[in-house]
């Protein structure tokens, strides 16, 4: 397999993973203050590192 279609090949793995990661993100409804909000982005984040 040429160089370029490798590279390819990856570029559409990794597009899929990440597009499959994004639709899996909640997000939150109604007015939200900084402080919940970055208490809701560290919960995500221990989703996203298990």
């Amino acid at each position: 397999m040429r160089k370029n279609r490798l590279e390819a090949l990856v570029d559409a793995i990794f597009a899929i993973a990440m597009t499959i990661l994004v639709l899996g993100i909640d997000t939150p409804t109604g007015t939200i203050s900084a402080s919940k909000m970055d208490a809701y982005i560290m919960g995500l984040a221990s989703d996203l590192y298990s």
